[in-house]
């Protein structure tokens, strides 16, 4: 789960992320967005943030602006007003069917907030407003924190983990990674067993519709070039994937890649599944998304230069048995 959240054009006026000396608060709104947050901004809107940036102290300027190109964010067509504008707390949360957290100047938390606190948040649905002094106090970040390490308990369903944990990052990823040396061996045997449901379709399946076509790529254990798994395997992708058109509609691209046993057991021992710069790393990998109930299983989601996910990537890529796409 990643927050969705929305920085208010007030914000930059703070004097939180004046003073040179306050390092903590831009590292804390940083950091929470790299790993755990979505920023959500009205269209043409990111031309005005990079604007604001340049007032504040010079030593801060470079990070907000690597955040703002390289961080998730999401543009949309919906409009919303300065936070100043709404009268109170009540009248600001009508904007929690676009982002969960605000983040605002601590003079215009105090006031939506009944200048009790700076902060403030209400359950269903979850929505919080923060000033930059109470920035620490977010209760869905925390909560994000929470889903990026915290174990699948089992008999969960997978659409609860879908939405809680994949739904949001999904919606703005265009590029998707999975690599699991099973998946093409359970699929095959799922389909001569007549079940109609793999996991690589209830994946494909859960992707939101109402986003650009994504680019999968699959890395597996599919034997060796010309072998019968091959051809049974790059046949079920033709026959299953790509001649639904539910699934294909939400596929650019379609790579699947082969290697071999040994060279998973050498670099590619962790399952995962990457959405852009995320990482999913999964002990069960794509058993997830199987049709049995799910058993208990590690699970952690992190920024692809904490893992070794490029480099296992890389070397499987460039000693793969064979390789198909479709475009």
């Amino acid at each position: 789960m990643l927050t969705k959240f929305s920085l208010d054009q007030d914000l930059f006026s703070s004097q939180h992320l004046l003073d040179e000396t306050l390092s903590v608060v831009h590292e804390y709104i940083l950091e929470n967005w790299n790993h755990y947050g979505i920023l959500i901004f009205q269209k043409g809107s990111e031309l005005e943030y990079r604007k604001k940036i340049k007032d504040l102290p010079a030593k801060f300027q470079n990070k907000w602006l690597t955040a703002l190109s390289h961080s998730p964010k999401q543009e949309l067509n919906s409009t919303w007003n300065p936070y100043i504008s709404y009268k109170d707390f009540d009248s600001i949360c009508t904007l929690s069917s676009i982002f969960e957290t605000g983040i605002t100047e601590d003079t215009i938390s105090a006031e939506l907030c009944n200048n009790k606190s700076t902060s403030r948040f209400k359950e269903n649905p979850p929505f919080e407003i923060l000033g930059t002094g109470a920035v620490s106090e977010s209760v869905n970040f925390t909560e994000s924190r929470k889903a990026a390490t915290t174990d699948i308990a089992a008999g969960t369903p997978i659409e609860d983990i879908w939405i809680k944990r994949f739904s949001a990052l999904a919606k703005i990823a265009k590029n998707i990674i999975i690599c699991d040396r099973y998946i093409f061996k359970r699929t095959l045997e799922d389909t001569a067993k007549g079940y109609v449901s793999t996991s690589i379709k209830k994946f494909i399946s859960l992707l939101d519709n109402s986003t650009e076509p994504y680019n999968i790529t699959i890395i597996s254990d599919g034997n060796t070039k010309n072998s019968q798994t091959h051809y049974e395997v790059t046949n079920y992708f033709e026959q299953k994937i790509l001649s639904s058109p539910p699934l294909k509609t939400k596929i650019k691209s379609l790579n699947i890649i082969s290697c071999n046993e040994l060279d998973f057991q050498k670099t590619a021992h962790d399952r995962f599944i990457r959405l852009d710069s995320h990482v999913y790393q999964i002990g069960i990998g794509m058993m997830i998304f199987e049709r049995h109930e799910i058993p208990t299983t590690s699970f952690t989601i992190k920024r692809k230069e904490l893992c070794q996910t490029t480099t296992t990537e890389t070397y499987l890529r460039q000693n793969r048995e064979w390789q198909k796409t479709w475009s």
